[in-house]
C-alpha cells in the first residue's frame, strides 16, 4: 500500500521505517527537503507525499499538526493522526478524510 508519513522527526521516521519493513511504499513528507540525505526513506514535500499516499500518517508536532495536513489533498483518504496536539480542544485537522486518532505518548 502507498502510505505518506507527514514528519521526519523521531516518530515519523520510526513509523515510516516500520511500515517500509512491512512492505509498504512509504514517502515521508517534510517542510525541509534538504533532510533527504540524512534519512533512509524517500522524502518529498507534504503536498507531494499526501498525493502519493492512500493512507496518510500525521506525525507532525504541535501546531504543525493542524495546518499542514489541512493544506494537502486528503479527500477520500484515511488520515491516521499520531501528532502531538490536543484534539479534544484544538480544531479538526481536515474535513474530508476518514480520520483515525492514535496516541504516541508513553
Amino acid at each position: 500500500m502507498k502510505i505518506a508519513v507527514m514528519g521526519t522527526g523521531q516518530v515519523g521516521q520510526a513509523v515510516g521505517t516500520k511500515l517500509h519493513q512491512l512492505g509498504h511504499d512509504v514517502l515521508l513528507g517534510s517542510r525541509r527537503l534538504d533532510t533527504k540525505g540524512h534519512l533512509s526513506l524517500p522524502v518529498a514535500s507534504h503536498a507531494e507525499a499526501a498525493r502519493h499516499g492512500q493512507w496518510i500518517a500525521n506525525a507532525l508536532p504541535g501546531e504543525q499538526a493542524l495546518g499542514i495536513p489541512g493544506d494537502c489533498e486528503t479527500s477520500g483518504k484515511v488520515l491516521i493522526d499520531i501528532g502531538n496536539y490536543n484534539h479534544a480542544v484544538d480544531q479538526p485537522i481536515v474535513r474530508e478524510a476518514r480520520f483515525l486518532r492514535g496516541d504516541n505518548r508513553l
